[in-house]
């Protein structure tokens, strides 16, 4: 059994951002072959490629992809396929007490997760980032393209469907406001995440990161 603290999030939210200090506190939130970060996203992405991996396949299978989100059920039904596959990726990571994990994908594909998690009597613990419409919608055009209408679009599904699973699972979580965080209220914020991981006393290193992005 372990604890597993999991990323939710919109694409440019502050996903990677949030992991980054999750991992700079001492859990770890990519066990493999993490993602160094570029210049559009200087913190680094901290995502694990096996676990992004299943949730491309589940999102084709359910006929959609992260910029074309198919349908709840649809989601649920092709995840069905991969449970098993998804319980066995997570034992391989779970030869520790302590880890973590993120992927914008998965506030696509989170209620399969939660349920494949907790079948496998794992505790689960949800780190919400948010951030603003309109800083997602320009970020998306800054790195994507496109146009604004369907960035805006695909932001509300995003958070609709995290809404949804908050509603209806009621999971342990905390949310963070990206712009809080690194430029209003960083202080307030990072000793409210310290305190839901339980790591107050590596305060001081999640700032100096934040200051400092690697």
């Amino acid at each position: 059994m372990s604890l597993i603290y999991v990323v939710l999030g919109m694409h440019r939210s502050g996903t990677s951002l949030a992991s980054s200090l999750i991992h700079w506190a001492g859990i770890p939130m990519c066990r493999y072959d993490c993602m160094r970060g570029d210049e559009t996203q200087p913190y680094g992405y901290y995502e694990d490629p096996g676990l992004k991996q299943v949730n491309r396949r589940i999102l084709w299978g359910a006929r959609g992809n992260w910029h074309n989100p198919p349908g709840y059920k649809a989601i649920i039904a092709s995840a069905h396929k991969h449970e098993q596959e998804m319980i066995e990726l997570l034992e391989k990571r779970c030869n520790v007490p302590v880890w973590g994990w993120k992927d914008p994908r998965t506030a696509l594909t989170v209620t399969a997760w939660h349920n494949a998690m907790k079948r496998a009597d794992h505790i689960v613990r949800y780190v919400v980032a948010r951030r603003d419409e309109t800083g997602v919608v320009q970020s998306l055009l800054r790195r994507n393209g496109e146009d604004d209408v369907t960035w805006a679009k695909l932001y509300k599904t995003y958070n609709r469907r995290i809404d949804m699973f908050l509603r209806s699972v009621k999971p342990h979580f905390i949310e963070l406001d990206f712009r809080a965080l690194v430029i209003t209220e960083t202080d307030k914020q990072l000793e409210r995440l310290a305190q839901f991981i339980g790591r107050e006393n590596m305060i001081d290193e999640m700032r100096e990161h934040i200051r400092r992005p690697a």
